[in-house]
């Protein structure tokens, strides 16, 4: 064998050794790191199976649009190896790992003719990028970024082979050339960065023609060479050129929107912008870590400090080695794919975007390295081609270290990998029947405006093995794209990610604010309890519906108008019981009647009558006649652009869609339904008014619903019985709900009561609920029927199972002390055995009837129940923004009230007369309730009043009077002679004056 074959045979060992480690630590562990599949891996892979299915697009619009040389090697792979995250990575990994020769036989071409030993250089080249951090990072992901250094590095090897001949006089090297050309067209189908590549080509034949010009013909040679390979490119690039003429704004928009000239990621400008990414790219190679984990998972610089200091001194040298077109070449390139990052303002620092700078880097380095080491004296510059091993073996170390090393906490890498949706994924398509469709909903603010479809993640794990679909959370689109995507389908599975403890980057996609879908499903569906459901790994609910399911949203909407707090108004209301039965016309849910234990649905449409930026919520309760709480939902009260805009415009609509659970074994009969609003923060409750301004309180009645016998089910209460005492021979009592042990004077002690029909019972009860004191004195006592007025215990079923809601009033003069609870059954004449419930303790206060020495003194009426005596306080209070008012009132009661709360209210106001702080409350800090109230009783009542931190400086003045909170009717206010005040308040004699 030959000294130059022998050679050629060592260095063929050499590549396919580096080659082959390469390949070793980029498929090591492939199918457990990374764990999960992100979202942009997942959308290739749908996209290559859609190949596989015989689409042949030019372009992938999908995830912002994509370049289709990658996702069409990974069909390959996927038609051979199945679809799976490691096959999607696999590509990345070959890819990556052909670089590796790719950069050696370039680094060979392009120092040939250099005083650097070119077999050497490239050999270290090849090692660099072998065992680089950076690029082992992204030869493990899914992404076709990836691609562009490989088809760089084959593109110049032909321009650097052609290079020689170029300027030398001879025939040009239109092999070399032709294949030149090729690749370069097909490097544009790599990925958006590679536009510059054609921009590297042209300046480095410039720049070397320039350098070369002295040589006869020289510049008409190079202008042909580039005309060739231009044209060989053009041809190549031509169906993907044409498809960006005929759709130009998947070729700029997604650049446009990121870049240094879009407001929104860039407000300072582009030329501060500018700065800013070329600050921060910089230090990318040295202190400041990309923070996308995808691209770092172990969130450190792309090079150690040392290869970091080489790059420089590499830079440093083409500065010295000026008119070398090699040596230039190497850092007009990182220079010149340096723009994709630089011309960026989102997201930065951005290692992937930079991807194509990583042959030039490391071809810097090395050549730094190398140039150094020829510079040592004497014999030690015979060694410069070692030089290099120290800190190859630093880096490689460090850099296999740190990338596998960050894998040993996965946690951190849930939702940067999106894990919990590529388990989920693939369980729903392992365990998924034909009768089952999986359904995300989708924000219409975000899918609608500028975001495409997400979850491709879920689409590519499942595989077509089960129906996986999206439906938009709007109206009335929702009910359109249910009822295709149920059709012939019994259970839906709703997917409910925002709902996860860690949720996605992305799942504010998935964000249904007003819960339009669950609220469509139920509404004509059945929700199926959870506790046999499948874990899949992020939450979501299931129901049962029919298959032919036609879907709607409302009823009979009927227009109202009700407005709380002058700031929203109620304008259309709709409601309606849910499906008893799934194949129930739709007609059949408008009906005002639903059993207990069922649920009701409701529809609110609404209007904003002020700007409001704050959250507000309605709450919908069902009362029985006695207003007894038989059902409750809260909904939030937003925009229905929330939450992209929080800023609710005035005459804008929007609407609620609440679905109310009715409580199980409650009394038939007629229930009322109700509408309160409050601001979420604050809890501050809005007055409700109708049309003719009346007010209604604090809640509004929307309308009534008959409540008829529900299925029987097995109540649970508070304090359930082990051994129930059967009271009656078909009735016995199971338990009771006793919230308060101890009771103020005045006060009203709630009792619920659980009777249960041993058997269909043959008597009509009365309960009898009593306070024993110690002697056995009757205190306080109640009766009601069980179940209630319209449904006597005559019509109860066997095994049925109703609350029974009592309320014992105490008197005010109540003695203080312990007392017992009792119950017994009356029928007829007879009464049952006596049952204690248990101890009750009757707290007293201490009563004050003489009134208090008061700095001012006051004289004030207010509904002839109680007046003002005065105040204690200075006549002037100087205070800050943010401080505390302090002030004590002094009342005298002059009867027994008529309704048994009253609430005292202290408002600082302004000069328009608005409250600027308020403090509403029962006196006396909450002590003195007014069904607490005897006559002739004095209430001293500490006032507390915390001032806005933004409130401006200047006089205030304070007011006071007494509201009805049931209704927020204020008590009429009359001065000494009788006359009604303004407003019914008395403006206490205190100037506030804020500094």
């Amino acid at each position: 064998m030959s000294k130059t074959k022998h050679k050629l045979w060592l260095e063929l060992l050499i590549v396919l050794t580096v080659t082959a480690a390469a390949l070793a630590l980029r498929l090591y562990r492939l199918d457990e790191i990374p764990t999960g599949l992100y979202e942009d891996e997942a959308a290739n892979g749908v996209d290559a199976l859609a190949v596989l299915d015989g689409a042949r697009p030019l372009f992938f619009e999908r995830n912002n649009g994509r370049e289709p040389l990658f996702i069409y090697f990974q069909a390959l792979l996927v038609r051979w190896l199945g679809a799976t995250p490691y096959t999607l990575r696999l590509a990345a990994a070959l890819a990556g790992s052909a670089t590796i020769p790719a950069i050696y036989i370039l680094a060979r071409a392009l120092f040939r003719s250099t005083s650097l030993p070119p077999v050497w250089l490239a050999t270290w080249s090849a090692l660099f990028l072998a065992f680089s951090y950076w690029h082992i990072s992204l030869s493990r992901v899914g992404f076709r970024a990836i691609t562009l250094p490989l088809l760089a590095c084959l593109t110049f090897i032909f321009f650097w082979r052609a290079w020689p001949r170029l300027v030398r006089q001879e025939q040009l090297p239109w092999t070399d050339l032709l294949l030149c050309g090729l690749l370069l067209g097909l490097t544009l189908y790599t990925y958006t960065a590679a536009r510059f590549i054609p921009v590297l080509l042209t300046g480095t034949l410039f720049l070397g023609l320039a350098f070369e010009r002295q040589q006869k013909g020289v510049m008409r040679r190079g202008l042909l060479a580039l005309a060739f390979i231009g044209f060989m490119a053009t041809v190549v690039f031509a169906p993907l050129g044409l498809y960006f003429m005929t759709h130009l704004g998947n070729f700029l928009d997604r650049a446009g929107d990121i870049s240094i000239f879009s407001p929104r990621w860039a407000p300072e400008g582009p030329v501060a912008a500018f700065g800013r990414s070329a600050v921060r790219t910089a230090l990318m190679f040295v202190t400041l870590p990309d923070s996308n984990l995808r691209h770092n998972p172990a969130q450190r610089p792309l090079f150690d400090l040392l290869l970091a200091g080489w790059l420089l001194v590499g830079l440093a040298v083409v500065l010295v080695r000026g008119r070398n077109v090699a040596y230039l070449f190497c850092a007009l390139w990182f220079g010149v794919l340096a723009l994709p990052v630089l011309l960026t303002a989102e997201g930065l620092p951005h290692s992937l975007r930079a991807i194509g700078m990583v042959p030039a880097a490391i071809l810097l380095i090395v050549l730094g390295i190398i140039w150094v080491g020829q510079r040592f004296p004497g014999r030690l510059a015979l060694w410069a081609v070692w030089l290099p091993l120290p800190f190859f073996l630093f880096s490689a170390y460090t850099g296999v270290r740190d990338y596998f090393g960050a894998w040993n906490e996965p946690e951190k890498f849930h939702r940067a990998f999106m894990v919990d949706y590529a388990r989920a994924g693939q369980r729903i398509g392992e365990h998924s029947s034909p009768a089952d469709v999986w359904v995300l909903p989708l924000s219409p603010n975000y899918t609608l405006e500028e975001y495409s479809p997400a979850y491709h993640t879920l689409t590519f794990m499942i595989g077509g093995r089960a129906l996986y679909t999206d439906v938009v959370a709007a109206e009335p689109l929702a009910a359109t794209q249910l009822t295709a995507v149920t059709a012939q389908h019994r259970w839906v599975h709703l997917l409910q990610p925002s709902e996860a403890e860690q949720p996605s980057t992305a799942a504010f996609l998935s964000t249904d604010v007003k819960d339009i879908v669950p609220f469509l499903l139920e509404k004509q569906g059945r929700p199926v309890a959870d506790q046999d459901a499948l874990d899949i790994g992020i939450p979501y609910a299931t129901y049962e519906v029919h298959p032919n399911t036609h879907y709607l949203f409302g009823g009979h909407p009927v227009s109202t108008s009700i407005t709380f707090g002058e700031s929203v108004e109620l304008v259309q209301l709709d409601y309606g019981r849910t499906a008893l039965d799934l194949s129930e016309p739709a007609a059949a849910l408008v009906e005002h009647r639903a059993p207990a234990g069922h649920r009701l649905w409701a529809l609110l449409r609404w209007q904003a009558l002020t700007p409001i930026d704050y959250d507000l919520k309605v709450s919908l309760v069902l009362k029985d006649e006695a207003g007894h709480t038989a059902g409750q939902v809260d909904k939030l009260l937003v925009s229905d652009r929330y939450p992209v805009f929080r800023t609710w415009k005035p005459g804008e609509r929007a609407s609620i869609y609440p679905i109310l659970p009715i409580e199980p074994g409650i009394p038939p009969g007629r229930y009322l339904l109700y509408a309160k609003v409050y601001e979420d923060q604050s809890g501050r409750v809005y007055t409700a008014q109708d049309e003719t301004g009346q007010r209604l309180g604090s809640e509004a009645l929307l309308g009534s619903v008959e409540i008829t016998p529900g299925e029987l089910a097995t109540l649970m209460p508070g304090q359930p019985f082990n051994d129930p005492p059967q009271l009656a021979p078909d009735l016995a009592l199971t338990g009771v709900d006793l919230p308060h042990a101890t009771v103020a004077l005045g006060d009203t002690l709630p009792v619920t009561l659980y009777w249960h029909a041993l058997q269909k019972p043959a008597a009509d009860y009365t309960v009898q609920l009593q306070l024993f004191s110690g002697a056995g004195e009757v205190i306080a006592e109640q009766r009601s029927r069980p179940g209630g007025n319209h449904y006597p215990t005559t019509q109860w079923r066997a095994g049925e199972t109703l609350r029974n809601w009592m309320d014992l009033p105490l008197a005010p003069t109540t003695p203080a002390g312990n007392y017992e609870l009792a119950v017994s059954l009356i029928t007829g004449d007879e009464e049952s055995e006596l049952f204690l419930l248990g101890p009750i303790e009757v707290r007293a206060r201490v009563r004050q009837f003489d009134p208090p020495s008061l700095a001012q003194s006051l004289t004030a009426s207010f509904g002839q129940q109680v007046d003002l005596l005065g105040i204690n306080s200075p006549v002037e209070m100087v205070v800050a923004p943010g401080e505390e008012l302090l002030l004590t009132l002094a009342w005298q009661v002059q009867d027994a009230p008529i309704v048994p709360l009253l609430v005292r209210f202290v408002h600082l106001l302004g000069e328009d007369g608005r409250p600027l702080a308020q403090q509403d409350g029962v006196p006396c800090a909450g002590e003195c309730p007014a069904a607490s109230w005897v006559a002739d009783e004095v209430l001293v009542d500490p006032v507390m009043l915390t001032l806005p931190p933004d409130l401006s400086a200047g006089d205030y003045r304070l007011v006071t009077g007494w509201y009805d909170p049931a209704t927020v009717v204020r008590l009429e206010a009359r001065d000494e002679q009788g006359n009604r005040l303004s407003d019914d308040v008395v403006e206490l004699p205190v100037r506030v004056v804020v500094r």
